[in-house]
């Protein structure tokens, strides 16, 4: 076996050559900007994006992902900004959120245990909603919500994503 084969199944090799990737830029990442989805993403984290995790299987619950949203800016101009939650809901089924717990079609959801200490609340004093639970996820559309759920602008208040919107899956979160 030649120096190079050995050292591309080294473990320490691989390791270092992903931290070098990714800290010259070369593999996709992306930082937040707000505090929609602490304490598993923190403000202005670094977090890496799998782009094509959904061009042949489709989102899951809890997945991470990343999508378009149409925002208006104070100026009247449109922002086609990149924005980061967790999902929650899938087309067609009946997302109702209650005593900090989602359910899906009348059915307690276990959040996966990567989300300890994760809740989240139907609503958020003060802050006009766009939906009213329960609520039914529109066909080719998912639900999703930010995990800091007081300070998140999701599908409570701008309503589902479309699939064409979603843009690829956070990884390591």
């Amino acid at each position: 076996m030649n120096s190079l084969t050995a050292s591309w199944n080294n473990p320490f090799f691989l390791s270092f050559l992903f931290l070098l990737l990714l800290a010259e830029g070369c593999l996709p990442t992306e930082r937040m900007g707000g505090e929609a989805m602490e304490p598993t993403i923190k403000r202005h984290e670094r977090f890496l994006i799998d782009y094509s995790a959904y061009s042949k299987s489709s989102p899951q619950r809890w997945d991470i992902v990343i999508f378009y949203r149409d925002e208006v800016m104070p100026n009247g101009q449109i922002d086609h900004g990149k924005h980061v939650n967790r999902l929650v809901g899938l087309p067609g089924e009946t997302i109702t959120i209650h005593d900090s717990s989602v359910f899906v079609n009348g059915s307690k959801q276990d959040y996966p245990e990567k989300m300890n200490g994760i809740w989240y609340s139907a609503s958020v004093p003060g802050s006009p909603q766009k939906i009213h639970f329960p609520y039914t996820v529109p066909d080719s559309s998912y639900f999703l919500l930010g995990d800091n759920t007081l300070e998140a602008d999701d599908s409570r208040f701008e309503g589902p994503v479309k699939r064409t919107d979603i843009l690829g899956r956070i990884e390591g979160k």
